[in-house]
């Protein structure tokens, strides 16, 4: 057993239940006290086999708070403690083992606010870039560390910040800093673009309206809630804003958007008529195409020249396939187009030109 005096318990061992239990029975500070030659709190750490028996003198002392000491050399070897066996098992039933798993991990900071731990991220933002610590709140969208954080220090919003909160869709963090619509109305259509609802409802909250361009945006994105979202403001507020040939223009451009399409048509922002089946020619969009056929609308002749004129192979192929007639026209047509090779070899290879 080891003899000691409770005046001389070292500072970061006083903060503990049994060293309290101590103090409590024995008034006299020069009285001796005695513990086992393997709990002295008289310790000097020189590698892993050391803070192992520092951990399991914590332990037997109850401490109520880990040392700011704990932390560091967890941060410093982690890569080796985390293979260490021994110390794994140590730590297995400490009452502080989440703790110091969170120090052993390869980004302390990102686990810190990732599992909310407000109580340890004040202790540690001196030992890493404040920065930093405010860009992973946002990343994680995690207003009670950003709080934390901007209760403890002076936080200055700028355009740089305000760019994070965006870019990482952190409408929690975006509210809780109230940041009005001057400061981030330049991101409208980039919201859009990547398809932020929750940024939509807060920039429709600050005022913004909508506009067709917006629309435009969600369906070359093909980012179908916002859509949804932006068409019911528009409907509350003026439909005539929307210019149909943009969205229009939006969905002949970029192919595939049969989601953002059958939307339009059903609401009646988009009519099923000849402009949708001469659009879906000119793009050889043959998904919306066939759309089209399905619900009533007619091929013409005239679409072979459309077919042709705009080199769209998929629909001039089902044109052919589906008994309509090519005429030398067309073919006179087709030879006019230096570089309408794609329709030019499906011809000879059916025997319509002789190569």
């Amino acid at each position: 057993m080891n003899e000691i005096l409770l005046k001389n318990v070292p500072k970061w061992i006083q903060d503990s239940g049994f060293y309290n239990d101590l103090k409590e029975n024995h008034e006299d500070e020069t009285e001796p006290i005695y513990v086992p030659e393997r709990f002295s709190p008289f310790i000097k750490v020189n590698n892993n086999d050391d803070f192992i028996r520092y951990i399991e003198i914590c332990k037997f002392w109850c401490i109520n708070k880990l040392s700011q000491f704990i932390y560091n050399y967890c941060i410093r070897n982690s890569r080796s403690l985390k293979t260490n066996q021994n110390f794994l098992d140590c730590i297995n039933n400490f009452k502080f083992k989440n703790e110091i798993l969170i120090f052993i991990s390869d980004d302390v900071i990102n686990e810190i606010i990732k599992k909310n731990r407000c109580d340890l991220l004040l202790d540690f933002v001196k030992n890493f870039s404040y920065l930093k610590c405010i860009y992973i709140a946002i990343e994680y969208d995690n207003p009670d560390s950003l709080d934390s954080l901007i209760m403890n220090f002076d936080l200055i919003i700028t355009k740089k910040l305000v760019y994070e909160i965006i870019n990482h869709n952190s409408h929690k963090c975006l509210k809780y800093l109230n940041i009005e619509l001057d400061n981030i109305i330049q991101y409208n259509m980039f919201i859009c673009e990547k398809g932020y609802l929750e940024l939509l409802e807060y920039f429709h909250e600050k005022g913004f309206r909508f506009n067709s361009r917006h629309l435009c945006k969600c369906i070359e994105f093909d980012n179908i809630e916002c859509l949804k979202y932006i068409c019911s403001l528009i409907d509350i507020f003026n439909r005539n804003i929307v210019n149909i040939n943009h969205i229009r223009s939006a969905l002949v451009i970029k192919k595939n958007k049969m989601k953002c399409f059958k939307y339009l048509c059903n609401i009646g922002y988009l009519d099923l008529d000849y402009h949708a089946m001469y659009d879906s020619v000119l793009s050889d969009n043959i998904e919306l195409m066939l759309f089209c056929i399905e619900n009533g609308l007619e091929t013409k002749k005239s679409y072979i020249s459309v077919a042709i004129q705009w080199n769209s192979i998929k629909c001039f192929t089902y044109f052919v396939e589906s008994g309509m007639e090519i005429t030398r026209q067309h073919i006179r047509e087709v030879m006019s187009y230096d570089d309408h090779r794609n329709i030019y070899k499906y011809l000879v290879s059916i025997g319509y030109i002789s190569n």
